[in-house]
């Protein structure tokens, strides 16, 4: 059918907690991937990790050539920043207390920042962005 990719599956599961700061284990995972009908294997990934951009978002396998991990990296770094521009972060609502000179209100005033111009596009866009890296960059 035109528009669908290969058949893809991956299991996988966080390592135990060992270690620290960048060597700490429950920050990588193992997972056990299949693509189409192809012999499974086994990759060690480590997801992106703000703070640790440069340290995180790669995967390693015996079976992938360095170039196809390379590639991995640039589009897991790429999609990433490419969410944060387009999505954006959403500030919760802000609970003050606020000090009255006349009666006081028994509830505290919610600050609730407005929605960025053209929200739904960004978001869209995000989608569209995300569907095409996958295609492009297997």
């Amino acid at each position: 059918m035109p528009g669908i990719g290969t058949l893809r599956a991956s299991l996988s599961s966080r390592l135990p907690p060992w270690g620290r700061g960048v060597f700490e284990a429950t920050t990588y995972f193992v997972s056990l991937n299949v693509a189409g009908f192809a012999t499974p294997f086994l990759a060690f990934q480590r997801p992106v990790i703000p703070g640790q951009e440069l340290l995180s978002g790669f995967a390693v396998s015996p079976v992938l050539s360095p170039r196809a991990m390379l590639m991995h990296y640039g589009r897991t770094h790429l999609a990433h920043g490419i969410g944060a521009m387009l999505d954006g972060e959403w500030i919760d609502p802000l609970a003050v207390p606020v000090t009255s000179a006349g009666p006081l209100e028994a509830e505290p005033l919610i600050c609730v920042p407005p929605k960025p111009r053209l929200w739904w596009l960004r978001r869209g866009a995000a989608a569209v962005g995300n569907v095409a890296l996958a295609a492009v960059i297997p």
